[in-house]
């Protein structure tokens, strides 16, 4: 799926690099840096969607402080550890995983 993901980025910002970049950098010089542009708008977006993700998945538990745009306290963070009942937040492994 990253792979995917990394994939359509590159094409969707393959003209856009390609007509912006500045000029100076020629020749494999200007392909290296134009790869690594992509990649690393690849990994911005890849930040943003993770994050999202994580921050909607535990908006909502009884870990996550007001602060952070939960209801929950930091205290409560190791409640029944090591074995936390995940039927509470069925999404948090994924969020995890993520």
């Amino acid at each position: 799926m990253m792979h995917l993901g990394q994939k359509v980025t590159f094409r969707v910002f393959d003209s856009f690099y390609e007509n912006n970049f500045d000029p100076k950098y020629t020749g494999d010089d200007r392909s290296n840096r134009i790869r690594r542009s992509k990649i690393q708008m690849f990994k911005g977006f890849y930040f943003l969607f993770a994050i999202t993700l994580g921050w909607y998945t535990a908006k909502d538990s009884h870990f996550l402080p007001p602060v952070l745009g939960g209801r929950g306290s930091t205290t409560r963070t190791f409640d029944d550890f090591p074995y936390q009942d995940e039927s509470e937040y069925p999404h948090v492994r994924t969020a995890i995983l993520v």
